[in-house]
């Protein structure tokens, strides 16, 4: 399918509506005859006129039409991505990582020698993420020993599906450990995504866990896979959500990758549009920031970067189970189909050995001003050109955009951009809607 702006995929060219474009920092785009919206990336301001008063010189004075700067590449490091393991005690059925496969983990020497290696750096904000293609607090003994070895000095952040024992979890909250929790709804839905290993439900452990987290640490970030399941039970799952009590949701589509490859779960474009609205405007009604790759650069400031990720960007570490350096994170191992481009550098002899001719050829080849597809498009500042590994597995180019990204994350902005002007959104100073 050739996924292009849908509501302006019959507009004929004697109608002289203006297609959405950007120039300069501001996209502008005519909805209907004799309205033209606006949208200034770097102020964050959205409007309607009448087409008769584009002026660019009068709405450059009201904010629009700011010069963007490129972004020069930070020298200070963000933050390390231990992938700890990749066992899994779930057998979710889109796991890009097919977690559970295998049971290799981390060991406390790579570990403890990475955290080393990393504050050596002196990063500015020392921050370090758990996390992996299976369940790091399988690594229960390893978490503890390097959180108490080095408090005091790091953030400590970590994803995981919510299974786990409950005196590890209040443990980890004693710590201040910055938990995501992956919850895509209500039983129906999570028992359906995410079974237990064994083909038991899930979900009555990560609710009783979730909700011990909100009480305690009085926030819960979720993230959560759209399929057509859930998209089906949307009702109940925003419904669910609001019930546990969460803060904020971070929302993507079910990808075809790892156990997804395939799948008939796959939403349909149109199908993950329709439901990232639905949940933008609930959360926007609810006050609860969401947040999607679709939109998630929706927000730069003037200096901007060109990468769609921290570890390709050079903006973010990333260590593997064997002390392999990454330039993404879900490659995980050598067995992955794209591991020559991703990997990047080893942990060796307490340093970081990375190949830094080897990120900025990569750097350089997805960047969206080097993307054909990408150079002239009104959103290439919104979507970077979406995750490259997704544009690996759907067209097996570095240098393509992903389509079914593409359809999203344009109607996603041009829906956005529309209702902000009428009051129905808000854009705020970070990368939420």
């Amino acid at each position: 399918m050739d996924y292009e702006i849908s509501q302006f995929q019959r507009i004929k060219e004697e109608d002289k509506i203006m297609q959405p474009r950007l120039i300069d920092d501001t996209i502008v785009f005519e909805k209907e005859k004799g309205s033209v919206y606006l949208y200034s990336l770097v102020n964050k301001k959205a409007a309607k006129i009448r087409k008769e008063n584009y002026r660019k010189d009068l709405l450059k004075q009201l904010g629009f039409f700011n010069s963007i700067a490129i972004a020069n590449k930070s020298p200070q490091p963000g933050p390390l991505f231990l992938l700890l393991t990749r066992n899994c005690p779930l057998k979710c059925i889109y796991c890009y990582a097919n977690g559970g496969l295998k049971k290799e983990t981390m060991s406390v020497n790579i570990a403890e020698e990475a955290v080393d290696a990393y504050l050596r750096l002196n990063p500015a904000s020392p921050n370090v993420r758990f996390g992996g293609g299976g369940e790091p607090t399988l690594e229960e003994e390893l978490i503890r020993y390097i959180i108490t070895k080095f408090e005091g000095s790091i953030i400590w952040t970590m994803i995981t599906s919510g299974v786990m024992k409950e005196n590890f979890l209040r443990w980890l909250i004693e710590k201040k450990v910055n938990i995501t929790f992956s919850v895509d709804g209500p039983p129906v839905v999570q028992n359906f995504h995410r079974p237990l290993k064994g083909g038991g439900d899930s979900s009555g452990i990560v609710e009783k866990n979730v909700k011990i987290y909100r009480e305690l640490r009085g926030k819960l970030h979720i993230r959560a896979t759209l399929s057509k399941i859930s998209i089906q039970n949307l009702n109940d799952v925003l419904c669910y959500w609001k019930n546990i009590g969460v803060t904020a949701v971070s929302a993507e589509p079910l990808y075809p990758m790892g156990r997804g490859d395939n799948s008939p779960f796959v939403p349909e474009p149109e199908e993950t549009l329709n439901a990232l609205i639905t949940i933008l405007e609930w959360g926007r009604k609810n006050r609860i920031p969401i947040r999607t790759s679709a939109l998630f650069y929706s927000l730069p400031t003037s200096n901007l970067d060109l990468i769609p990720c921290g570890p390709l960007s050079g903006n973010a570490l990333v260590v593997n189970h064997q002390g392999y350096l990454l330039a993404c994170g879900e490659a995980l191992d050598p067995e992955h189909p794209f591991w020559q481009i991703w990997m990047i550098g080893q942990l060796k002899n307490g340093k970081f050995e990375l190949d830094h001719s080897r990120l900025e050829e990569l750097s350089q080849m997805t960047s969206v001003e080097k993307i054909e597809l990408c150079k002239k498009c009104f959103a290439k500042y919104v979507c970077r050109g979406g995750c490259i590994m997704r544009r690996l597995f759907q067209t097996g180019s570095l240098a393509k955009p992903d389509p079914y990204h593409c359809f999203v994350a344009k109607n996603l902005l041009i829906n956005i951009i529309i209702r902000a002007v009428e009051g129905k959104y808000r854009f705020s100073p970070n990368y939420t809607v």
